[in-house]
């Protein structure tokens, strides 16, 4: 597999409901991530151009429900008109808050060292957007010859009292594809611009063009790699996290062990982590 999680068709027969996993509380079930990858063009300018547009997606998505001009923004003027930079938004309507007022999104970058995840079931104050630094990758798979992978990571952290539409989020994702030229040629071919959700909350998707949480997350270095960079001991949904046949994840599930086990069984060069320039700062 190239370093892209899935090819995906577009968004036809997105007609599966999210269901929520029951039992106690999981350690991602406040957060939902996104991958972001590019190998065609230039990518790090695609990736810097994109992340602007991905914040306002979300901002647009996660802002309360008939709320206009909060701290969260509005779309654009007219219903169902365009937003981020000229994407057309899905016309279905946004996410409504469960708090008594909203709450706005902030960007932070990883944290200056390792720390603990939050505890299962804590709020964080605010919906809080954690960028990765970015990986250079080799292409896992596909044809030969492709160039390499420029990988990142988008943890959205805060998000456990809103009402997860992970469908809409994808359509919005593949309408951003799409903008920057994205064409589904060939499986795992080199592409403009890849985004994967990869979880959001303890949400089980089985759609198909969406699987939640995605079945092969902690198989891909290029994804673990930028996760761990943002917190090592963030502990992933993975296989088995969509039951609840155990009481919680062990200590050997998180971000940094996960890495540090499959890193030796790559058949490609481990991730390279690349220094924070302008346009991607972390």
């Amino acid at each position: 597999m190239i370093a892209s999680l899935a090819d995906q068709p577009g968004g036809e027969g997105l007609v599966a409901p999210a269901s929520p996993v029951s039992g106690a509380a999981l350690p991602w079930a406040t957060s939902l991530a996104i991958a972001l990858g590019a190998n065609l063009g230039d990518p790090f300018a695609t990736l810097g151009a994109v992340r602007p547009l991905l914040q306002a997606l979300l901002e647009g998505l996660l802002e309360e429900r008939g709320q206009a001009g909060g701290p969260l923004g509005s779309p654009p003027s007219g219903s169902g008109g365009s937003g981020c930079g000229g994407l057309a938004r899905p016309a279905a309507a946004p996410l409504a808050l469960d708090r008594p007022t909203p709450h706005p999104l902030s960007s932070a970058g990883p944290k200056p060292g390792p720390g603990p995840s939050p505890e299962p079931g804590s709020q964080p104050s605010a919906i809080r957007l954690r960028w990765s630094p970015l990986f250079r990758t080799e292409p896992v798979g596909g044809p030969p010859g492709q160039p390499a992978y420029l990988n990142g990571v988008l943890l959205v952290e805060g998000v456990g009292a809103l009402e997860p539409r992970p469908l809409e989020l994808l359509q919005g994702l593949q309408a951003l594809e799409e903008q920057f030229g994205r064409q589904r040629l060939e499986a795992w071919g080199p592409r403009t611009l890849d985004l994967d959700l990869l979880w959001w909350g303890d949400q089980v998707v089985q759609a198909p063009a969406l699987e939640l949480p995605h079945p092969r997350l902690q198989q891909r270095s290029f994804v673990l790699a930028p996760l761990a960079a943002i917190d090592p001991l963030l502990v992933p949904p993975g296989p088995g996290a969509a039951g609840a046949c155990s009481p919680g994840p062990s200590p050997s599930q998180d971000c940094g062990s996960l890495l540090a086990a499959l890193l030796p069984r790559l058949r490609e060069a481990a991730p390279q982590r690349l220094p924070g320039r302008t346009g991607w700062p972390e």
